[in-house]
């Protein structure tokens, strides 16, 4: 036994050995950024939100014709001290806090049978054709925690597969064991602390009901004391039976890339799915209002296709379109104001409903002239809407400016929600023999509700790879559409410098 371990030893050593006769050099790739931000609207109080510095660090090591080896890892300092106790001043992860992320770490096996690729490990997987807001996008969760970077995704471990038998045809198929959700904004606890929020049911008639029994407090704010709720939320169990999948097959024919796919899995962005209100008094017999939230995973298959090229009769103008036909599953949401209003009803209503519904985007680019590109998009669905009745209908448009040889740049960015009714909810008030609106602000009748974000940058090159870039982002709407709710976050100024190899 010992003479065979030793030639087994000795015949993967030789195996090594040539192997790495034809390894290449390991390549390495580093950038440095800080990026500072202070908020300056939509806050109680403008000051710094973001002092950011990351390290960012990649390599690859080709070890022979079939394996390569990729890892990336960045160190991200926070720049805002985590404590204000004294001892925790005497420790430097509070005083100078910092994570690590890392959006690769995975090894390629290359030509296991001619054009079949295969990579394992933790990895970003993008689909899509539209720029920034894609609906066949769902294998890896949304950061969402940036407003600048409008979703980037996070990398996931997982195992995909690549197979091109002919042509420009690929196939590929997806395993992804364990579910990651989306990180949110910190918006987000605002949203959803506010009890003047509107109720998220599919049926207009179950929202009127909670609207009017959630009037009962809100007209009484000397009688009711809101307290934070307490949320939770259900992610769902690591088992084979939440594993997700996805399928895919792209091609380029007549100079168009086009592509069909399918995932199986979840959708990235929680819902709610149960309010469980209670009461107790306080000093000076003021009743204190307690809630219990849960939110919730909505499972969901995704069958998608895009395609993009060029229009030789338009100029060779950029073209795309890419959809989605989402089929998702039913979630419930159950709201019991039973312990604040005795006798009320216990509502439960679909927060999703189980219809089919359809998001895509479709745009364009064109170069007028050489130091100008302009892109227009139109959006069906946002990126956290989720739901037939739940899809709004944006335009998305970018002027891209490249001046002294391409040191200085000025973009101009905008979303704009297109008008949409207000879906008011008049509620009765039997004192005066009318209705009113209800005292929730979504429930305010405005007419037609619309919305905007503002995002200019100035980026300049002064030198090599170095990248300065200041800016800003800015909301506007009211409290019940898209961009001017709550959990939209804050209107902010930004300057960012980096430089990388």
């Amino acid at each position: 036994m010992i003479r065979k371990a030793i030639r087994a030893s000795l015949c993967l050593a030789g195996l090594v050995v040539a192997g790495n006769a034809l390894a290449e050099d390991p390549k390495f790739g580093l950038n440095i950024s800080s990026d500072i931000r202070a908020d300056v609207d939509r806050v109680d109080k403008p000051g710094f939100s973001r002092n950011e510095n990351r390290v960012e660090g990649k390599v690859s090591y080709k070890a022979n014709e079939h394996i390569e080896l990729v890892a990336a890892l960045d160190a991200v300092f926070i720049g805002f001290t985590q404590d204000n106790k004294l001892m925790g001043l005497t420790d430097r992860t509070n005083v100078d806090p910092f994570r690590l992320e890392s959006d690769a770490a995975y090894v390629d096996l290359l030509d296991i049978a001619k054009g079949l690729d295969m990579r394992i490990g933790r990895q970003i997987v993008q689909w899509g054709a539209a720029d920034m807001i894609n609906p066949t996008d769902n294998v890896c969760p949304d950061d969402l925690s940036d407003p600048l970077k409008f979703g980037k995704n996070i990398a996931n471990q997982m195992i995909k597969v690549d197979y091109s038998p002919w042509g420009s045809m690929t196939f590929t198929a997806i395993w992804v064991p364990v579910f990651r959700p989306a990180q949110l904004p910190v918006s987000v606890n605002a949203a959803m602390t506010d009890a003047t929020n509107e109720f998220p049911f599919a049926s207009p008639q179950a929202r009127a009901r909670g609207e009017n029994l959630r009037a009962i407090w809100l007209d009484n704010p000397d009688t009711y004391d809101l307290r934070t709720p307490d949320v939770d939320v259900d992610v769902p169990d690591f088992s084979f039976d939440n594993s997700q999948v996805a399928l895919k097959a792209e091609w380029e024919a007549g100079g168009w890339d086009m592509s069909l796919s399918y995932y199986k899995g979840f959708d990235d962005m929680p819902v709610l799915i149960d309010v469980k209100s209670t009461v107790d008094v306080m000093e000076g017999e003021k009743l204190g209002v307690n809630s219990a939230v849960k939110m919730a995973y909505p499972r969901m298959q995704v069958l998608g296709f895009d395609l993009s090229g060029q229009l030789p009769f338009l100029d060779n103008m950029g073209f795309w379109v890419e959809g989605a036909v989402i089929f998702p599953e039913k979630k419930l949401l159950s709201i019991d104001l039973t312990g604040v209003v005795p006798g009320a009803e216990v509502i439960t209503s679909p927060v999703v409903d189980d219809n089919p519904f359809f998001k895509a985007t479709v745009g364009a680019d064109y170069t007028p002239i050489s130091w100008m590109m302009l892109n227009v998009q139109y959006v069906r669905g946002f990126i956290d809407e989720f739901g037939a009745y739940a899809l709004g209908n944006y335009m998305v448009g970018v002027v891209d400016t490249k001046f002294l040889s391409d040191r200085l740049g000025i973009r101009v960015a905008g979303i704009t929600q297109l008008p949409r009714k207000d879906d008011d909810i008049d509620l009765p008030d039997p004192a005066l023999g009318l209705t009113r609106d209800s005292p929730s602000y979504g429930a305010h009748d405005n007419g037609y509700i619309t919305s905007y974000v503002f995002f200019p940058q100035v980026m300049v090159n002064p030198w090599g790879a170095l990248e300065i870039i200041g800016g800003g982002y800015f909301l506007f709407g009211p409290k019940e559409s898209k961009f001017g709710q709550i959990g939209a976050g804050s209107s902010l100024v930004f300057l960012k410098a980096q430089v990388g190899f």
